[in-house]
């Protein structure tokens, strides 16, 4: 059996007191898609033609089986992104191995049904994960929580209609598969990203202007778990507009609706910020590093309580050992600077 993954910051729901005055958080919806029939669908043609880019999303995928079929041995369960003309062409495809997504891999097909580029090495879980896959004609990458967990040298090219609206928490056409899933956020780069970039940004929100950005979708609209009727579009924060319409949602309740249920807390940092301090590798096993201090820091980390646990100096890019740390969620503070969230799994 696979491993799940661990939750990459997604049970971040109360912050301990003692980083009150220090981090900014505000709330943050994502949007449940029910598996049976909602997707969203956005024209302007985001993905089409587009022969290298990034697609990074914060998605959960619900449920022991998820919606699908396996035809001509081709499986396509859950799927969260995809292309489709009907027997003309299906395109960047990511969707599921088989319907538990405890012990499926995530798939991605780039240019036909029936050809999978990249089957990960984990398995999603119930649990949310920040996703990447990087792809251009003979590399493609997929990392899951800023790590490397496949990769291909498939050569294709994406098909040129820029008729056809790709389409969110959902394969349809003749794939016909629905994802009963939350997504809270959504990039779509048209270059490759590098597995720094991912693993420095990932938790951190955009201003939607970056070079390169076509489109951003952060997902916190309507009223959680409220009336969102009227709440009808996706809208995309970048400079492009490339707004999605929603199909078959209810937009009441818990399901099928706007909802309080997301897997990350974005931290919105200054331009001056997001140059300064990062943890790597993260999420971690044995050891961190700190990158972006000068000389000797002194550094503390606390445990979701605000016990501290260890605490030191030390160096730009030195490793410091946490081993003996449970799996969890952590928060490093460096003197005079903000507290930084970590996995430790």
């Amino acid at each position: 059996m696979r491993k799940s993954i661990i939750n990459q910051a997604g049970s971040l729901v109360v912050l301990f007191i003692l980083f009150v005055n220090t981090i900014n958080i505000s709330g943050q919806n994502s949007l449940n898609f029910d598996g049976i029939n909602d997707y969203v669908s956005v024209d302007n043609g985001v993905l089409n033609d587009l022969q290298t880019a990034t697609i990074e999303m914060w998605v959960k995928w619900n449920g022991s089986s998820q919606a699908g079929s396996t035809t001509n041995s081709t499986p396509r369960y859950g799927a969260v992104i995809a292309r489709q003309k009907n027997s003309v062409f299906s395109n960047q495809i990511i969707a599921l191995s088989e319907s538990n997504p405890t012990t499926a891999s995530i798939t991605w097909r780039p240019y036909r049904h029936n050809v999978v580029a990249i089957t990960s090495s984990v398995s999603p879980g119930n649990e949310w994960i920040h996703l990447a896959v990087c792809y251009t004609s003979g590399e493609h990458k997929m990392y899951v929580n800023g790590n490397l967990v496949g990769s291909s040298t498939l050569t294709g090219s994406v098909n040129n209609d820029i008729s056809i609206p790709f389409t969110i928490g959902a394969w349809i056409g003749d794939g016909n598969s629905y994802g009963n899933v939350n997504i809270a956020e959504l990039r779509v780069w048209n270059v490759l990203r590098t597995e720094e970039q991912i693993q420095n940004n990932m938790n951190i929100s955009l201003n939607g202007n970056e070079d390169n950005l076509i489109a951003y979708y952060t997902f916190n609209q309507g009223i959680a778990n409220g009336d969102n009727t009227t709440v009808t579009s996706l809208t995309d924060l970048s400079i492009n507009n490339n707004n999605g319409v929603l199909n078959n949602f209810s937009l009441t309740g818990t399901t099928s609706n706007w909802v309080d249920d997301t897997g990350f807390i974005p931290t919105a940092l200054s331009a001056t910020d997001q140059a300064e301090i990062v943890i790597y590798p993260n999420p971690a096993t044995d050891y961190i590093s700190i990158k972006g201090i000068s000389g000797t820091a002194d550094y503390m980390i606390y445990n979701s309580v605000g016990e501290k646990l260890l605490g030191g100096k030390t160096l730009n890019n030195q490793m410091i050992g946490i081993k003996k740390l449970s799996k969890g969620i952590y928060f490093l503070k460096v003197e005079n600077e903000k507290p930084i969230v970590f996995v430790k799994e």
